[in-house]
């Protein structure tokens, strides 16, 4: 399978949190090198509907084109879920830092103290 047509063009990561609700279940991509996820940061999606096989092929072909996998968009959801739960006017700033978090310990923000 060609891999390059499954991803989508590179867009800012605010605008697939701006639209998620309304797109389908998909992953994102970002450059390799990223190491602090931002609102600008350039983000792939991709939607593989296949078998085993071609699962395991996708799993090795981002790094060849310089991207890495980094979430789910119901993860996302998820990460934006539980910061409205406790602060419902967060800023991107917040955003920013609850998925960041998420990315790098597998954990909630807790804007009351820690993860």
């Amino acid at each position: 399978m060609d891999w390059s047509r499954a991803f989508g063009s590179p867009q800012p990561l605010k605008r697939f949190l701006e639209t998620m609700h309304s797109l389908p279940a998909q992953w994102l991509y970002i450059p390799l090198g990223v190491k602090q996820i931002e609102a600008e940061t350039p983000c792939r999606a991709c939607i593989v509907e296949g078998s085993p096989e071609e699962q395991d092929q996708l799993d090795e072909y981002p790094e060849t084109v310089g991207l890495k996998c980094c979430l789910s968009l119901s993860q996302f959801e998820d990460i934006v879920s539980n910061l409205r739960q406790q602060r419902p006017s967060f800023s991107e700033r917040d955003l920013m830092a609850a998925i960041n978090l998420y990315c790098s310990q597998d954990a909630f923000i807790d804007v009351r103290g820690g993860a």
